[in-house]
């Protein structure tokens, strides 16, 4: 199984793939076109071989990247708090509403400490290979916590880590 974060944008999409370790095996910016999007196409089914063998979660409730994937064949888990419909796809208001047959390997924080702290048990109890702390988000406090529940804490900018400078970002 392949795992795609997806981000999207009003004029582009960050895209990261990871394999079943969590290692990152791809990650690139498309423009929010058909063109951009088809070749997002290529690169997930360049990867993966076959749509069966990815799973796309998305924090978007807007529905043509959504509607993209699921033409192409991708498997889609919209979250967003606010909940609702999106291409015919509930939207999660919450990580555990995600299949737990889903594996989340890399979970990117961009909350300040105070709201982290909040959300903390939900990650912990869903789970995942690494918590990414982006700058503004990390504090002692919200380490230490994310540590003692057994996380696996990062405090880097995800950006960066996907190759990416956040200095590219409109």
């Amino acid at each position: 199984m392949w795992y795609v974060g997806l981000d999207w944008a009003d004029t582009h999409h960050d895209v990261v793939v990871l394999d079943e370790a969590g290692r990152r095996v791809g990650s690139q910016r498309f423009a929010h076109s058909p063109e951009g999007l088809n070749e997002l196409k290529q690169l997930l089914l360049r990867i993966a071989g076959s749509p069966d063998h990815l799973a796309c979660i998305v924090e978007t409730t807007h529905g043509l990247l959504v509607a993209f994937l699921l033409a192409a064949g991708f498997p889609v888990y919209p979250v967003n708090p606010k909940g609702g419909e999106v291409e015919g796809l509930p939207v999660r208001k919450s990580l555990a509403e995600i299949p737990p047959d889903v594996k989340l390997a890399w979970i990117s924080v961009y909350l300040p400490p105070a709201v982290g702290l909040k959300t903390l048990p939900e990650i912990a109890k869903r789970g995942c290979d690494e918590l990414w702390l982006n700058p503004g988000s990390e504090s002692d406090e919200l380490v230490e916590a994310a540590e003692k529940q057994g996380l696996n804490v990062i405090q880097a900018c995800s950006i960066v880590a996907i190759g990416m400078s956040p200095h590219q970002l409109p």
